[in-house]
């Protein structure tokens, strides 16, 4: 907590929920410093997993490969160090979470990174070591690029228990294991001090040297620890807690960061849909509207919002009160920037007593807060909080809009609340 005053985070959130027994509610977050154009980059919760292949290739997307230039065999040849992963974005610089481990010269910056993406050349590029973290195993580096690449999203370690699925990747480096190795585990231990601890679940698959510097993600896709090795009593793989890193992390780095946010399970979002079926609607009818629903998700899910948009007209034309809807066209809206009409949306969506309430009320507010209605954005975060005392992004983005008005100690009261 010490370092709370350093954190002046600046990020709107907006949570698209999908609808049907295979999806629930994801998240995304933008942060007021990149520019629309930017990738938006998309995360389900711990009750909505993502599919085991999907996580697979987020984890080498997020993944990146830590080199050195090889001394023994030159002609522009690298030896692996070991692996770390995107946790952030301005403009062309990357900000990536490490192992310090794997940095044995302080000053040897010859350092490079390279990351793959499908279907293009792996980038070697030199990386800056920002800061060290000795004692917890920690570094933050970054490096430029003009590529896009995908930037994780930021989870709750909290919410890991005995036995939680996570998975473990990173980039061996070591005999007989080429590419990427993405491992499936059980936690054994969820909080050993600053670390968590967990055992790989299938034969023949395990945690590798090279992998040091990994990404360790739950079932929904989201960050809650950094691979660091293994344990020497029983073998199991250890990792870093992701918020170990989030009470000490740079300030550069907290502004960029992509948070998770808590949301309502999918029998709740089911149960909400069935209350606000409008009177009139025929079960033909509300099944053809979960239809375009389901279409307008898969589009935003590949960035296409006009077509989901498209679609989410058609849910509505055929169901008026699908509270559902009306938040995710608003969401595909906002992202458009057509700020009136996401407003419109969100507020149907609050009209229609929509299940995760406090969602459309943060995304209503962060439009506020871009067209300067401080008290306005102020009123909904505090009615998102009193809906959800334990959403956190509410009490970041108020924080914020507190620090724009040199409220700074309201600012901090609410920082301290989200960490």
């Amino acid at each position: 907590m010490k370092h709370i005053t350093k954190i002046t985070i600046g990020l709107i959130t907006i949570a698209l929920v999908g609808y049907s027994k295979y999806k629930s509610e994801i998240s995304t977050n933008v942060s007021t410093k990149i520019s629309i154009s930017n990738p938006i980059f998309t995360a389900r919760q711990d009750n909505t997993p993502l599919s085991r292949s999907a996580l697979n290739r987020l984890a080498e997307n997020i993944t990146v490969e830590i080199v050195t230039p090889s001394v023994t065999t030159g002609g522009g040849r690298f030896t692996p160090a070991g692996s770390g992963v995107i946790i952030g974005k301005k403009d062309s610089t990357y900000y990536v979470l490490t192992v310090n481990h794997i940095f044995p010269d302080r000053n040897d910056y010859q350092v490079v990174v390279r990351s793959k993406k499908p279907g293009e050349d792996a980038e070697v590029v030199k990386l800056e070591i920002i800061r060290r973290y000795p004692k917890q195993d920690l570094a933050v580096v970054k490096f430029a690029s003009l590529k896009e690449y995908k930037v994780v999203e930021v989870g709750e370690a909290s919410q890991l228990n005995n036995n939680s699925q996570v998975y473990v990747g990173g980039w061996p480096g070591v005999e007989n294991r080429e590419g990427f190795q993405f491992t499936p585990a059980k936690v054994t231990n969820p909080r050993a001090g600053d670390n968590l601890t967990y055992q790989p679940t299938e034969p023949g698959e395990g945690v590798y040297k090279g992998m040091s510097g990994g990404a360790v993600l739950n079932e929904a896709g989201q960050l809650v620890g950094i691979h660091v090795g293994l344990m020497e009593e029983d073998g199991d793989g250890k990792g870093v807690l992701i918020s170990t890193f989030l009470r000490e992390m740079p300030q550069e780095v907290s502004r960029v960061l992509v948070r998770g946010t808590p949301v309502a399970s999918p029998s709740r979002t089911r149960e909400n849909q069935s209350a606000t079926n409008a009177d009139n609607t025929t079960p033909s009818q509300s099944q053809d509207a979960e239809s375009y629903f389901n279409q307008g998700f898969e589009h935003y899910d590949r960035g296409e919002y006009e077509q989901a948009i498209a679609d989410y007209n058609q849910a509505i034309r055929l169901n008026p009160k699908f509270a559902l809807a009306y938040y995710n066209r608003g969401v595909a809206y906002d992202l458009l920037g057509e700020y009136e009409n996401a407003l419109a949306d969100y507020d149907a969506s609050i009209r229609l007593n929509y299940t995760s309430l406090w969602l459309p009320y943060t995304a209503r507010a962060g439009i506020y807060k871009k067209q300067g209605e401080y008290k306005k954005a102020i009123a909904d975060y505090n009615q998102a909080i009193q809906i959800n005392s334990q959403y956190t992004i509410a009490y970041f983005n108020r924080g914020n809009v507190y620090s724009d008005q040199g409220e700074y100690e309201k600012a901090i009261a609410d920082y301290n609340q989200a960490i």
